[in-house]
């Protein structure tokens, strides 16, 4: 009721009309509700259940990326961006990045111990960049001696950027002189996934996938840091990214069950947030209505 605005009917038996107060407060209220939520269950310690721990965190993580992607940007504010403008579209696009590295940093940090213990760089490698952590990407090959990757990694743009095509076209040349067969599938992958790629054919008879093996997060994050162009906006990610299952252009090893559990979260959430941004109506009328809707349904009880 906080962010809620009461009003009432005029006529002789009143009746309270409730509506959402239309802003950004809810938002960021329920979001520093969620924090706090799950800051006491920590305190608490083994007083909470590791099932409601979970469903604590879960909802934390949706909630920050309800702000990451509608909440108020200071910025804005201080330069007097538009909403529409391009400074505002990279400044969301990397509150979802930010966002988005911590989501998969779990699952990045468990492949990269894996291929330490395997004794595989560029396994590891990749585990960063399917984090988001280039830097970190670069600085391994530096010091595992991989210099010619560390460089493509420092300076890869994207699809469709010139440095993109450059690799593109050396891989293209490989191929015809079948030299990628002596090339592991990791390293190609590595090669795709900076080249902007997201799937590679190759001279063998498995093609070069660089969603292969990851969650639907890390396929998310791929088209986002890799397979569309720095300056794309989140909608123009998510869209290649839906594309790619969608049209079957690629073969993308995610949890469905769990895609589609949280993106019927994120629509419940995202119609209360727009719904609460809508002009609100008088309250005579929304009364109206319900008296008009309530009589139709008892008139039709009656038929």
């Amino acid at each position: 009721m906080e962010h809620s605005v009461v009003e009432f009917d005029d006529e002789e038996s009143p009746t309270p009309g409730i509506f959402p107060s239309p802003g950004l407060e809810a938002l960021h209220a329920h979001a520093c509700e969620a924090s706090k939520q799950l800051s006491d269950a920590a305190a608490a310690g083994s007083s909470t259940s590791a099932a409601m721990s979970r469903r604590l965190r879960e909802s934390k993580s949706v909630w920050d990326l309800c702000l990451a992607l509608w909440g108020r940007i200071d910025e804005q504010d201080i330069f007097g961006y538009g909403p529409d403008s391009h400074e505002t579209t990279m400044l969301r696009r990397e509150r979802v990045s930010t966002w988005l590295r911590g989501a998969v940093a779990p699952a990045a940090e468990a492949d990269a111990k894996k291929a330490a213990l395997a004794s595989d760089k560029v396994g590891a490698v990749l585990a960063l960049l399917s984090a988001g952590r280039r830097a970190e990407a670069c600085e391994a090959q530096q010091e595992a001696g991989d210099h010619y990757a560390a460089l493509l990694a420092a300076i890869a743009g994207g699809a469709n950027s010139e440095k993109g095509q450059l690799l593109l076209r050396q891989m293209e040349r490989w191929q015809e002189a079948r030299a990628d067969e002596f090339i592991s599938a990791d390293r190609l992958r590595l090669y795709a996934t900076l080249a902007g790629v997201p799937t590679w054919p190759g001279s063998r008879a498995e093609e070069v996938n660089v969603c292969a093996d990851l969650d639907w997060k890390r396929a998310f994050g791929q088209h986002l840091w890799y397979l569309t162009s720095p300056i794309a906006s989140v909608g123009d990610a998510f869209l290649g990214y839906e594309k790619a299952f969608k049209v079957r252009l690629l073969v993308l090893y995610y949890s469905i069950c769990r895609y589609h559990a949280l993106l019927k979260d994120l629509t419940y959430l995202t119609t209360i947030f727009f719904r609460a941004m809508e002009p609100m109506p008088p309250a005579q009328s929304r009364i109206m209505q319900k008296k008009a809707r309530a009589k139709e349904v008892s008139a039709t009880s009656w038929t």
